[in-house]
């Protein structure tokens, strides 16, 4: 299952992507909606090398897992083989 995040929650509006705590996404293949936290996605990806999550629409820009320098593990996304901040233009929920 791939799924695409289509809204991110954070803190306010000047926080980081590593600030992200929860992400909604639909999985386009059934139609599955959810929101999940960050911990969950995190783990959800490293648990599933086959899967990803993605931002826009297909083929999207791919998510990657990340560490920030206080060994907080977050998404952000890839494009072009560099890394974005595509997850904080997307609208709050």
């Amino acid at each position: 299952m791939s799924v695409r995040i289509t809204h991110i929650r954070k803190p306010d509006a000047n926080s980081a992507v590593d600030a992200i705590s929860h992400y909604k996404w639909i999985n386009e293949a059934n139609n599955e909606t959810g929101s999940s936290t960050r911990q969950d996605m995190v783990a959800w990806l490293d648990s599933h090398p086959s899967e990803f999550a993605y931002v826009g629409p297909r083929p999207g820009v791919r998510c990657v897992v990340k560490e920030n320098r206080h060994g907080t593990r977050y998404l952000q996304t890839v494009a072009n083989g560099q890394e974005t901040d595509n997850l904080l233009k997307l609208p709050q929920f």
